[in-house]
């Protein structure tokens, strides 16, 4: 299960890795550079890379990342 004290940062970059996404993909997402991305998952313990189900997210929420990045522009 994910831990409370992750960042929002780090369980953005923990679902969008879920979702199969690269480093590069995350980044240019969420708006960070690649290399801060790999900080993030060698920062985040392997225990609390295991996310519970993703139905239990808003339905919106990878979408919300995505309106975010088109507004950046």
């Amino acid at each position: 299960m994910v831990d409370d004290r992750l960042t929002d940062h780090m369980k953005q970059v923990l679902v969008l890795k879920h979702e199969e996404l690269n480093q590069s993909e995350i980044a240019g997402l969420l708006g960070m550079t690649r290399q801060a991305v790999s900080k993030i998952l060698k920062t985040i313990p392997e225990r609390s890379r295991e996310l519970p189900d993703l139905d239990l997210l808003p339905g919106n929420y990878l979408a919300s990342i995505h309106r975010s990045e088109g507004q950046k522009e």
